[in-house]
């Protein structure tokens, strides 16, 4: 037997395999051990046709399957012998049988070997945002209205109060029920922010027992042409109508909520300030990890195997399914023959940085400590209540969570050696849109 690199192109490798006529004919005679036993010619018995008849009347079907064999075990061999690192499944592109020899030809995809660009020293911009007292407040006001009581009403007067609806898919054009949609009940603070805007501008000044109609497009991605969206109509029911009424702030409201955390009005204030303080915090820390992965992404070209790419698209599917399986329109999009090709960019990024992130894992050595099991289990436990003893092990017996761990501290290494330009998040640049 001897292999010949043809070429490698793309992320995808040619390799030629040649094989003596009598290395071929001892796989044909595997192949015709392996299914004599359910060849049936008239005249003998099942399994009792000999070798040179089955081989002139089943000859065709039965060296498919010896070159399958030959091509399946061969290749193993030179993958184990070699040390390559193929990706999802090889394929026999080309079989050329003369002078005494057979020539197969099997592509495959390989996993890319690249250099990594520079990672030490990346120039980023450091979000900040101080904490003010309209910032307190703003918060203490959500918590009182959180807390509230309600009243019924009649009517819709502003976005103070919780409306029970009732959406019935129609037509967009006669605004006839589509009888093959079922009828949706929800309730609906309208000062909620992940409430639809449409929607709140569309029941305010209705009373109970009135319908409304709201038109949306389906969700598209964002270089979808307005014309090219399916529209859904709605007709929205008012079937329940209550004013919210906050509560009042107060020590003994403050005891009461924080379950004694805290006993004053002022001690709950500063601890509000904290708590924004370090959600603003965090939310620098997302946004200097994506101009990281960005810009690695970016400066390290190399090809990308389909098949990651492929299976990054399959995550993507299943958690978006999983999501916003109750969003209007989201089966459409799922059914959408086009929704692969649109969620490649997506994928092939995510992919690059995975690759990425595991060449600076190996260069630095960095691994899962017991400290770093301990303490994420010890945050879990705190804000949970579980156990962190029990947490301890079952995080060490889980490889997602050592995985969450290695990219965290990826990420750690590359921000303690970043050079930071601080900036306002207002003035921060859309990163989602590079």
């Amino acid at each position: 037997m001897e292999r010949k690199i043809l070429k490698t192109e793309g992320g995808v490798q040619d390799l030629e395999i040649t094989l003596l006529d009598e290395e071929f004919n001892s796989y044909y005679k595997q192949a015709y051990n392996e299914v004599k036993n359910k060849l049936q010619l008239h005249g003998f018995r099942k399994g009792k046709i000999p070798f040179h008849i089955a081989k002139k009347h089943f000859g065709q079907a039965i060296e498919t399957d010896a070159l399958e064999l030959a091509s399946r075990i061969e290749f193993q061999k030179i993958v184990e012998e070699d040390k390559i690192s193929i990706v999802g499944q090889p394929s026999i592109t080309n079989i050329d049988k003369s002078d005494g020899e057979v020539k197969l030809t099997i592509s495959y995809e390989i996993y890319p070997e690249f250099t990594l660009s520079e990672y030490k020293g990346i120039l980023i911009e450091e979000p900040v945002h101080a904490i003010t007292d309209e910032d307190v407040e703003a918060e203490i006001q959500k918590i009182l209205e959180a807390n509230a009581t309600f009243e019924d009403a009649e009517c819709i007067d502003d976005e103070n109060f919780v409306v029970g609806v009732s959406f019935t898919r129609v037509d967009p054009k006669t605004k006839d029920v589509l009888e093959d949609h079922e009828t949706i009940e929800e309730n609906l603070y309208l000062k909620d922010e992940r409430a639809d805007k449409d929607l709140i501008d569309a029941l305010l000044g209705h009373k109970i027992g009135e319908k409304v109609y709201l038109e949306q497009a389906s969700i598209q991605a964002e270089e979808d042409k307005e014309d090219d969206q399916e529209i859904f109509a709605y007709e929205i029911q008012i079937n329940d109508v209550q004013k919210l009424i906050p509560k009042e702030l107060s020590d003994d409201f403050v005891k009461e909520h924080s379950k004694e955390a805290f006993e004053t009005v002022d001690d709950f204030r500063n601890d509000i300030e904290f708590s924004l303080q370090e959600k603003w915090d965090r939310e620098s820390r997302i946004a200097m990890e994506k101009q990281v992965v960005s810009k690695l992404v970016d400066e390290n070209n190399f090809n990308v195997p389909d098949a990651f790419i492929q299976n990054a698209i399959d995550l993507m599917l299943r958690n978006y399914q999983h999501q916003f399986s109750q969003m209007p329109g989201s089966d459409q999009l799922l059914e959408d023959p086009t929704i692969r090709e649109k969620m490649h960019p997506s994928a092939l990024r995510n992919v690059k940085w995975e690759m990425i992130r595991g060449k600076i894992i190996e260069a630095e050595g960095i691994e899962v400590e017991d400290f770093d099991i301990e303490q994420l289990a010890n945050t879990e436990a705190t804000r949970t209540g579980n156990d962190a003893q029990k947490l301890i092990e079952m995080f060490r017996k889980n490889d997602n969570v050592k995985q969450q761990i290695l990219a965290t501290k990826v990420l750690d290494y590359i921000l303690d050696f970043a050079i930071t330009n601080e900036v306002p998040f207002d003035d921060l640049e859309d990163l989602d849109s590079t």
